[in-house]
Order: C-alpha cells, then structure tokens, then sequence
C-alpha cells in the first residue's frame, strides 16, 4: 500500500502574515514631499501676486488721481493767467459811480454820500464782456445783507456781477465776466440785498454806461445792415476775418494774442500740443521787436514755470543780439529764467554762460548771485 506523504510547514500561514521587508512607500515619500511643497508653493505665490495685483491697482487708483489732480492746477494755473492778462488790460471805458440824488442827511447820521466807484468795462474776445469794480468808503453792511454788483442792459434785464465784501476801510473789489456785450450795456450800480436777492435791492450808487460798439462785430453789422456783407458770410466769421486783418496791420495786438496762446498751451503741456506751442513760439519771434513788450511783460507776472520759460526762449532768440549794444532789458530776463534750480542742468549751463557773456560778470552757477545783481541794477537804473 502507498504511503502518502505530506510536507508541512512549521508555519503554514508564513507567507501570509510574515513580516516582508518593501521600499514602495519609502519611494513614494519624497515625491509626495515634492508635490506637497509644490502645493505651498503656488498657494504663496498665489497669494503673493494677489497682494501684488492689489498694491498695482492701488497704485494706478493713485496715479490716476494725480493726473487729474495736475490737471486741475493745470487749469486752474490757465484761468489765472487770463485773470492776470485782464487786469492788466485798460478796457473799453472807464465810469465813476456815485450815489444818487437824496435828500440832505441829518449832521452826524450815517450816510453813504462819501461812498464811491469804479468800474472798467472791458470787451472779451468771444465778444461778451468783463467788469472790473473798485469801491470806497461802504459801510458794513448789516446782518443778513451785503453789497452786490449789478449789470443791467439796455433791454431792461439785469444781471448780477458779483458780490462786494468790503474791508475794514470800507474798500472792496470784485470783478466778473461773461456779460453782455458793449453794444447792450445800460447802467451798473451796486445795492444793498438781502442774501441770495435775485434783484437790486437799496441803490448805493450807480453810473451809467456809454453806447460802445463791438470794433470787428460793429462794422459787420452795419454792412449786413445795408445789404453789403458778402452772400453766405455771417457777422461772426465777418468779424474773425477783420480781426485777422487787424492783426496783420497791427503787430503788438497779434503778439498779445500770441503771448496768450503760448501761455496757455505751455501750461497744459500735453504731448498733442507741443508742435502747436512751437509754431506759436516761432510765430512770435518772426514779429520781433513789437513782441517784446507783452511778452517780456507776461514773463515777469506768469506764476507758472513752463509759460515763463516758453515765453524766454521767445525773448532769447528776439533780443540775442542786444548784448553787443549792452541794453539788457529784455535779453536778461530771458535768460535768468533758465537759471531756475527747476531747469534741466544744460539748460541752466547755457543761461549762465549766456549771461556771463553778454553782461561780463562772474557769478558763475549762482542763480541768486546773478537775480541779486540784476536787481539791485535795475533798483539803481530806476532812481
């Protein structure tokens, strides 16, 4: 008989539960290191350039803001030199305003028959008008009231000017602009009005203003008045056509408006404008010595620094040759303004040569050595 025989294992489920040595996990381990810390990674550059994108978009809010707040002074800059060109412009007239007829006050009553005016009536290029209002001697006005300037034109209506606040001396000023043209004034007058009045209330004193006419305009409707103004040409272009003639026949009145053209696009400064500004400057310089004047003028009252430098080039290239003659008017002004600590360092080498050879002093890069000299010589040339 066969015997069967059977192998058995002093350990049948060895190969089961045996603890069996394996790298696997041990090689998955630096990998997953590798992808964890990849995942930090990218949560931090992530969070990173978040932060990053938050700082630029506040710092473009931020730009943004400045620009705009540039081109407010830029304006603002503008409008002030065209109030500082009109208060230098004598106007169409001049009138005085007194009080009207009133019975004779009591001895020792207040009155306002010492209280007087003056007020210039000047005409605005787009053909409206301005009025400039010095007065004397108002007393303070009582509580809830004060003195206003009023325009009333020759239909009746009338228009408030502005407002009066008078000082301790009871002078005040004011101005205002926009008004009706010279051909339709009647009568200014300045009254006491309860705040916010829509009319002249008590009359304080009051002149009454002269019949003007336009000078381009006048002449454009008279023609079109006697059937004589060219078919298809309307009184407005008439006008600019007559004044572009004037112009011509007159150089110091082209250069005025010159000098106003240059001001204003050398303070706004935008790139788009800059071929503009240099076909002014050359415009101007081509007048030569009746544009010394208003522009050499507009230079020493110009509070903005791109304006009196536009304007000094100007006056550079016009009065460059009275060096030889010594007559220092104009050319050294010009050339102190590239003086200026704000000014380019070239710009400022050649203004200093410049005024070392046409005056002969030595001041050498001192801009303040070289405006005290200059004006304690005119100081001197004045007396």
């Amino acid at each position: 008989m066969a015997t069967t025989r059977t192998v058995t294992s002093p350990a049948p489920f060895s190969r089961i539960v045996e603890a069996r040595s394996t790298s696997s996990w041990k090689a998955a381990l630096p990998a997953a290191l590798i992808v964890i810390a990849a995942v930090i990674a990218a949560a931090y550059f992530a969070a990173k350039a978040s932060e990053q994108s938050q700082l630029l978009a506040g710092a473009r809010t931020e730009m943004q803001q400045n620009v705009q707040a540039v081109s407010q002074l830029q304006s603002r800059m503008a409008t002030v030199d065209g109030d500082l060109a009109r208060l230098r412009t004598a106007g169409r007239t001049t009138v005085i305003l007194k009080p009207a007829a009133s019975k004779a006050p009591r001895k020792g009553a207040d009155t306002v028959a010492s209280s007087w005016g003056a007020a210039t009536w000047g005409e605005q290029s787009d053909g409206k008008t301005w009025i400039r209002m010095d007065a004397y001697g108002l007393a303070p006005a009582p509580q809830g009231k004060g003195y206003d300037v009023w325009f009333e034109g020759a239909d009746g209506n009338v228009v408030e000017v502005a407002k009066l606040d008078p000082a301790q001396d009871g002078s005040a000023f004011a101005e205002g602009k926009d008004l009706p043209g010279v051909d339709k004034g009647k009568r200014i007058l300045v009254s006491l009005d309860e705040e916010e009045a829509k009319k002249p209330g008590t009359e304080v004193f009051q002149a009454d203003l002269p019949k003007l006419k336009p000078m381009e305009r006048a002449l454009c409707r008279a023609l079109e008045q006697y059937h004589q103004l060219r078919p298809g040409l309307g009184v407005d272009e008439c006008a600019r056509k007559l004044k572009e003639t004037a112009d011509l026949n007159d150089p110091a009145r082209k250069a005025s408006d010159l000098v106003d053209r240059i001001v204003q696009l050398a303070i706004q400064g935008t790139a788009s404008e800059r071929t503009e500004l240099r076909d002014a400057q050359d415009s101007l310089q081509r007048i030569g010595r009746p544009a010394v004047t208003p522009a050499l003028s507009r230079l020493q009252a110009s509070p903005d620094s791109n304006a009196r430098l536009a304007l000094a080039r100007v006056l550079v290239g016009i009065c460059g040759d009275d060096c030889a003659d010594r007559k220092l008017d104009c050319i050294v002004p010009a050339l102190l303004e590239g003086t200026s600590d704000d000014r380019p360092p070239e710009a400022r080498r050649e203004a200093e040569r410049g005024l070392t050879r046409c005056t002969g002093e030595q001041f050498g890069d001192d801009p303040t050595a070289w405006r005290k000299w200059w004006s304690a010589r005119s100081a001197q040339a004045s007396r």
